[in-house]
């Protein structure tokens, strides 16, 4: 297993995210944090999108990288059954991962039964996102942001610790969709900010084909498909 470390630090890496079909496989993540840069000031995580949008099935990583004993807040998280080594690597294989800015920030973000990370065939039509969250720091908005890089559902709270969302997802064509999490720092964990975001994996929805064709392209012509 890979992923695309220090992303941005040198001009061309990772050749531009040049797609390649050959090591798709095994590069299972990005990181949107590293050292004292977090998902909150961007520095890494706009590679993310940049990566997602080149076609590469990717989970956000953060990280510590001190080269001092100095620690940070940041954490990728692998929702695993258990804490043995065949699980953890069945987690990151399957992209169920997050990046957070915060040390205990817990999140569920499934689409239907489909956790974070699947790729998931579906027909076009309407589907319900499931978004459960818990810190112990108030959490102020939610996010699900699309392959095109929009917000296409949104949610604020107030002095809220464990928030519950279901936004409905209208799908039409093959996308992904992944959560973003922000919360007030009032443990002060980025001394530098007053906020700290956590960014889920996606799940990525591939509309059947088939079903496209028969419902839109061939709708008043005499072609059968199954």
């Amino acid at each position: 297993l890979a992923s695309c470390n220090l992303p941005g630090r040198e001009s061309d890496m990772f050749n531009n995210f040049g797609y390649d079909k050959k090591t798709t496989d095994n590069m299972i993540g990005i990181e949107t944090g590293n050292k004292g840069s977090g998902n909150v000031n961007g520095e890494y995580l706009r590679y993310y999108t940049t990566a997602l949008a080149k076609g590469w099935r990717l989970a956000p990583l953060n990280n510590q990288d001190n080269h001092s004993l100095s620690t940070n807040s940041h954490r990728t998280v692998i929702i695993s059954n258990d804490l043995t080594q065949n699980s953890l690597f069945e987690a990151l294989r399957a992209r169920r991962v997050y990046s957070s800015d915060d040390p205990n920030m817990e999140v569920i973000y499934k689409i239907g039964a489909h956790w974070m990370g699947e790729v998931v065939t579906v027909t076009a039509g309407s589907y319900t996102a499931i978004v459960k969250v818990q810190d112990d720091e108030p959490i102020t908005k939610l996010e699900i942001i699309d392959g095109n890089n929009n917000v296409v559902a949104s949610q604020t709270f107030s002095n809220q610790t464990t928030v519950e969302w279901n936004p409905v997802l209208q799908v039409s064509a093959n996308s992904y969709y992944f959560l973003k999490v922000y919360e007030n720092d009032t443990n002060n964990d980025e001394p530098s900010y007053s906020e700290q975001i956590t960014v889920t994996a996606p799940i990525w929805l591939h509309v059947q084909w088939a079903h496209f064709l028969r419902d839109t392209i061939f709708k008043n012509h005499k072609i059968y498909l199954p």
